[in-house]
């Protein structure tokens, strides 16, 4: 496959329907509709750029302002987009701009660009896969040494945000 039959395949996500609600506790029925994920061998992920993976998440981001200019609902969304390097996934998330935090379980960083994200995504060298002899068994955190459960829960994810108004 070819970076532009690639791109190209990346069309039902650009197109994708959102879900949108002004309930707050409704959170999990927005991450789960809500959720979606770019990832590629690393044969393509060599040809691609940084400009062309913006573009395509411009197309992306025009869509969902498109569908929530649209809707019934009075409600803007917040957009957000990070690396999942364990997955080794590009993935995005809209959820009510009523949130008063975004849904993860650890600690997050904004980036001001959504470049070093997009960076960070091309640059793995986990796309094909991570080797069995790079992984370490992860232990359950009350089996954790003291130190183990200090890194686990120091863990920082990056995360470009952006809100969409009605």
């Amino acid at each position: 496959m070819k970076k532009e039959e690639y791109i190209e395949s990346l069309v039902e996500i650009i197109n994708d329907d959102l879900f949108i609600t002004a309930e707050t506790n409704r959170i999990d029925e927005e991450v789960s509709k809500n959720c979606w994920s770019i990832s590629s061998s690393q044969e393509i992920i060599d040809q691609l750029s940084i400009e062309e993976l913006e573009n395509v998440i411009d197309r992306i981001k025009e869509n969902r302002i498109a569908q929530i200019a649209k809707s019934d609902t009075n409600v803007g969304m917040i957009f957000y987009l990070w690396f999942d390097g364990q997955a080794n996934q590009l993935r995005f998330n809209l959820i009510n701009e009523n949130h008063k935090h975004l849904p993860f379980k650890c600690k997050v960083e904004f980036e001001k660009d959504i470049s070093s994200i997009l960076y960070t995504f091309l640059k793995s060298s986990y796309h094909n896969g991570i080797p069995m002899d790079e992984l370490d068994e992860i232990l359950p955190i009350e089996d954790a040494s003291e130190d183990e459960s200090a890194e686990m829960n120091s863990y920082v994810l990056k995360v470009f945000k952006e809100v969409f108004s009605k």
